[in-house]
């Protein structure tokens, strides 16, 4: 019996700074505890935040909390 091991793909966490420049935050290897860091981070950061994965090849792109859609937006205390 032969197991496949498949790569492990890196994920870059990157933050844009008021200038426009990106700056390394975390690096993981789970790609979807990755996604809910950023978001939480860009939520509560208000900065845009992305995915890279090692190659610097975008993954995906966080707006801040005020520009996403009100359906990804978490629901307001009372």
């Amino acid at each position: 019996l032969m197991l496949l091991r498949l790569p492990v793909m890196t994920v870059n966490i990157e933050w844009q700074d008021q200038h426009g420049r990106w700056h390394h935050f975390q690096s993981q290897q789970n790609q979807t505890d990755a996604y809910r860091v950023a978001m939480r981070r860009a939520e509560s950061t208000g900065k845009r935040h992305r995915f890279a994965d090692a190659t610097g090849r975008l993954l995906e792109l966080l707006p801040p909390s005020e520009n996403r859609p009100t359906a990804l937006r978490s629901a307001p205390l009372r």
